[in-house]
Formats: structure tokens, C-alpha cells, sequence
């Protein structure tokens, strides 16, 4: 093991020290996912569950990018490690 001062940031968790402790932050890591999904530019939501939807496993088109999809919902995991509060919409 190998100290190397101040932990500022870690795995993509910014950590910020003060009188109170210690605030971890991924709001750069969150950028980040969005950024490599090419969602800047997408409109919020109330819900991210589309109510009117029925999926079928063979309608509709194929994924073009299969590998951006399963990166994008790994990080989105990881991302829920300091924000449980989006659990369920990941």
C-alpha cells in the first residue's frame, strides 16, 4: 500500500475535505457517461420509464453500437454507488 497525500480524486469520485468531513462527488463521471452516449443535447423527464411502451425481443432495430450499450450501463451502475437515490431509474 502506498500513500500518496491528499485524496482528491478516486475511480471517478471527486473528494472534497472540509471542517465537516469529507463530500464525495461523481458529477464530472455522470458528464462523462452522458457525454460518451451523445445525451447532451436530450430533454429531462418526469420519468424515464416510457408507461405506453410494449417491448418485443424481435421488433425494432438492432443496437448499432452494442459495446457503447453495455459500457454506458456499466458506469451507470457504478454511478449508483454514491448516488442510491437514482438506483431505480438506472
Amino acid at each position: 500500500m502506498l500513500d500518496t497525500g491528499k485524496l482528491s480524486f478516486f475511480l471517478g469520485i471527486s473528494v472534497m475535505l472540509d471542517s465537516n468531513g469529507m463530500f464525495l462527488c461523481q458529477e464530472n463521471y455522470a458528464k462523462d457517461i452522458i457525454k460518451r452516449a451523445e445525451m447532451q443535447n436530450c430533454k429531462p423527464s418526469l420519468t424515464l420509464v416510457d408507461l405506453a411502451s410494449k417491448l418485443e425481443e424481435n421488433v425494432g432495430p438492432k443496437i448499432q453500437n452494442p459495446t457503447l450499450y453495455r459500457s454506458s450501463a456499466g458506469a451507470l451502475q457504478y454511478l449508483t454507488i454514491t448516488r442510491p437515490n437514482i438506483s431505480y431509474d438506472v
